[in-house]
């Protein structure tokens, strides 16, 4: 799933990059189904340093789908990441 994300969003047939969605029941942001837990977030702020923007953000929701689900490690994908 994360894969299908490194890529520009594409929206099509009820998807977002192959996955099936609903709409927050705060913000109405897409929730992935297909995820294992889900949040949303309003943002607050908006830090900028060199070519990058950290957003500040409050959760105002959250949700689990499966609470046996076990998180993505980086060293579990075979990626890399150098910054």
């Amino acid at each position: 799933m994360a894969a299908a994300f490194f890529r520009p969003a594409e929206i099509s047939d009820g998807t977002i990059n192959g996955y099936a969605f609903e709409p927050g029941p705060e913000t109405g942001a897409p929730l992935i189904l297909d995820a294992p837990a889900w949040f949303e977030a309003r943002v607050t702020d908006a830090v900028k340093r060199g070519d990058h923007t950290v957003f500040v953000a409050e959760v105002i929701s959250v949700g689990i789908r499966n609470p046996d689900a076990r998180p993505l490690a980086l060293r579990d994908t075979g990626w890399s990441y150098g910054g």
